[in-house]
């Protein structure tokens, strides 16, 4: 089996089926499996599924969830039963376009230095179908190394990801993360080779007020995002080598989005403890700009709140250009 689509689905009713139509649609000329787990949701996704299944048993495998596991449990098992030399994940709320599976697997096949190949994804309104932006996009095919994911984070997004098989971790998913999985999973994938990233869009990112992503970044929650990102670095760094200049910079980029992060949810308490790790992770003197922020919570407040204006206004403005 040359591949193995993964999809993971919970409370997608509106959208699973535009995701399976989009990877049955696919013209390719090798054989492929779909695979789905669906994690007992409590909307009609289940009875989408398994009509789906029904109707093209000879090419879907379903996990058909009687009890909630979760994400991490359903990542594990959508990848551990795949059959496919190669992977490509999609979540069950986003969909492929046009020409993806083909397009990644000849350039994986045409770069064996190469263990992910990704592309550029669109992000659009899940209410109006708008398109809002699309990141990760360049004029010409990029790679990207470990030690780029250490210094830069994501330089894809999760649902353009296709990848060898061989290049998971023995563990497939580490579930001491809970909330950044597929960091530290891109990374495993990076230790025996690199990423292609193509130019082309062949995939739709749907943005909506259920993501996981939004629940993250509320207050009280960002900790769990930076520990997850921090456990990553310090666990990659075990496995290999790290010029400690790089590591430094994983660090420092890291630890300023989780500032913005926290300034933005009004999190006080999640910035005094990023002072803490700064201190401990870097030679370099916490900001003096952030410091005083710190001793001045009516400042994060007001920050806060000039921060949820510009991202709504940011947003409605991108809306309407797109009208």
């Amino acid at each position: 089996m040359k591949l193995s689509v993964c999809i993971v689905t919970y409370n997608h009713e509106n959208y699973i089926a535009k995701c399976l139509d989009s990877v049955l649609e696919q013209e390719v000329d090798f054989e492929f499996e779909v695979i789905v787990a669906q994690d007992c949701s409590t909307d009609s996704t289940a009875d989408i599924v398994r009509e789906y299944q029904k109707k093209y048993n000879d090419k879907i495998k379903l996990i058909d969830r009687l009890k909630n596991v979760g994400v991490m449990q359903n990542y594990e098992d959508v990848f551990k039963i795949s059959s496919g030399e190669l992977i490509s994940f999609l979540d069950g709320d986003d969909y492929m376009l046009p020409g993806k599976l083909k397009a990644q697997v000849e350039a994986l096949d045409q770069n064996p230095d190469c263990n992910i190949c990704s592309h550029p994804l669109t992000n659009f309104d899940s209410l109006t179908g708008k398109i809002l932006s699309t990141p990760h996009k360049f004029e010409s095919v990029k790679k990207f190394t470990l030690e780029d994911l250490i210094k830069s984070g994501f330089t894809f997004s999760h649902s353009s990801k296709m990848f060898k098989k061989t290049s998971l971790p023995q563990e497939i998913v580490d579930k001491t993360t809970q909330n950044c999985t597929d960091y530290l999973l891109h990374m495993q994938n990076c230790l025996t080779g690199d990423i292609i990233h193509l130019t082309e869009v062949y995939g739709m990112h749907r943005v909506h007020v259920d993501s996981l992503s939004r629940h993250n970044m509320k207050k009280g929650n960002i900790c769990f995002a930076l520990n997850d990102q921090l456990y990553a670095l310090e666990k990659i760094s075990k496995h290999i080598e790290v010029n400690s200049e790089v590591m430094s910079q994983g660090y420092k980029r890291l630890l300023n989005w989780a500032i913005k992060k926290s300034l933005a949810a009004d999190d006080l308490s999640e910035l005094q403890r990023i002072k803490v790790i700064w201190k401990r992770k870097l030679s370099t003197p916490f900001p003096n700009f952030y410091t005083l922020l710190i001793s001045y919570p009516i400042a994060i407040k007001m920050f806060s709140k000039f921060y949820s204006f510009a991202y709504k206004l940011k947003y409605k403005i991108k809306l309407a250009r797109n009208d």
